[in-house]
């Protein structure tokens, strides 16, 4: 059971790996940007205007933005990362570090996401070989790799989501500190899509249950 739990994750990190090395195509200049994803042109666009208000000196701009229904949560930071990047296009028009960086941030909340299910999995008593299996199942899925090569929100959420849940159900002394940790994953994912808050109820049944003294997997 622990060579094939080995070969899972394996495989897992085979899947990721050919994400990285996927998201340097079609990135060589925005001229080319199109053939890959209409959303990287559009997000592309936004990100130069943040940058270019952030280089007029309007910082409060990062805390107004809300393209595309995605909040300042996700922009800002995003924003800020890639100014160095942006600053090497205008001088250097060298474009492809400001293109390939967003979608490998998109790649790494993919991978945080496949850890944070295994952490979930162990807290719910899964034997190692299942918590391989469901990690390499989820990296299997093909929204999974879509999203992963692409400039948006949909891993992120994905992450702060599974963030929430085993905040909400892994061992805490302390119910009300534990309480306030998964609100705020919460808070994060709902900051970023609205859609990240429906982990909500579930995330309020799990601290309920902590509450009580009543573990998830004895209730089920």
């Amino acid at each position: 059971l622990r060579s094939s739990s080995s070969v899972r994750l394996s495989a897992t990190a085979l899947i990721v790996a050919c994400l990285f090395v996927e998201n340097f195509v079609f990135s060589a200049d925005f001229s080319v940007l199109g053939f890959r994803e209409v959303d990287d042109v559009a997000f592309q666009v936004s990100l130069r205007n943040a940058h270019q208000a952030i280089h007029a000196g309007r910082l409060d701009k990062l805390f107004s933005l809300n393209d595309y229904a995605y909040g300042w949560v996700f922009w800002a930071p995003m924003v800020v990362a890639t100014y160095p990047l942006f600053l090497i296009s205008q001088w250097f028009a060298v474009d492809w570090p400001l293109i390939v960086f967003p979608r490998q941030v998109s790649l790494l909340f993919a991978v945080l996401s496949l850890v944070f299910m295994r952490r979930v999995l162990r807290q719910l008593d899964v034997p190692e070989w299942g918590c391989a299996s469901g990690v390499l199942m989820l990296a299997l899925l093909p929204t999974t790799g879509y999203f992963s090569m692409r400039f948006g929100t949909v891993n992120a959420v994905a992450f702060f989501s599974l963030l929430t849940v085993y905040l909400a159900i892994r061992h805490e002394p302390d119910i009300q500190r534990q309480a306030k940790q998964a609100a705020l994953s919460l808070a994060v994912a709902g900051g970023i899509k609205l859609s990240g808050l429906l982990v909500a109820p579930l995330a309020f049944v799990l601290i309920m249950l902590r509450a009580k003294g009543r573990p998830f997997v004895a209730t089920l």
